[in-house]
């Protein structure tokens, strides 16, 4: 399992240089807290349709250690527009996870 885990965060280490700068704002008792992280939008799935109020977005984010999963709870900065995440999935092989979002 241990050797797994080291694949998967190797992978996602060789996703980083890949995808934009973000920012995740991370929900807590007393605001948001930011944290520099990387994310690629999904160009193949939702968020083809721009960033109008309210329309999806749905983006790739490397997983690279140490990394906590985004939660429902938090926001993302991507490419200057702020998003609301909606919901957040890990993929198989734990090296990205696909985030989706509606920009506020």
């Amino acid at each position: 399992m241990a050797l797994l885990d080291d694949l998967a965060s190797a992978l996602g280490e060789a996703l980083v240089p890949l995808a934009r700068p973000a920012v995740l704002h991370r929900a807590g008792a007393g605001g948001f807290a930011d944290l520099a992280i990387r994310a690629q939008p999904d160009l193949a799935g939702a968020g083809t349709e721009g960033a109008a109020p309210g329309r999806e977005i749905r983006a790739l984010v490397p997983v690279a250690a140490p990394f906590v999963l985004p939660t429902a709870d938090d926001e993302m900065t991507l490419d200057g527009i702020r998003y609301r995440i909606a919901a957040v999935e890990a993929d198989a092989t734990g090296a990205y996870a696909v985030v989706r979002g509606h920009a506020l």
